[in-house]
């Protein structure tokens, strides 16, 4: 794997981690892990996850015992 994909999976991680552990905004969450352009994290993060980051969210939040994991690599 090549470094800049390296720097890519870490900048998704940490972007699914405070999706999962926070209520942060979506751009908020973007400019942290070094977007821009909130609108270029979100196509990002769907390429990698199969999934808006607000689905990936929803699927994470509400009630431990129906919780559906979101998927951790693309």
């Amino acid at each position: 794997m090549r470094w800049r994909d390296l720097v890519n999976e870490r900048r998704m991680q940490a972007a699914a981690r405070l999706l999962r552990q926070s209520r942060r905004d979506v751009a908020e969450i973007a400019l942290s892990v070094g977007f821009a352009e909130s609108a270029s994290f979100i196509r990002r993060f769907g390429r990698h996850f199969g999934m808006t980051p607000q689905a990936y969210r929803r699927a994470a939040g509400g009630d431990v015992s129906a919780r559906q994991t979101p998927p951790l690599h693309r």
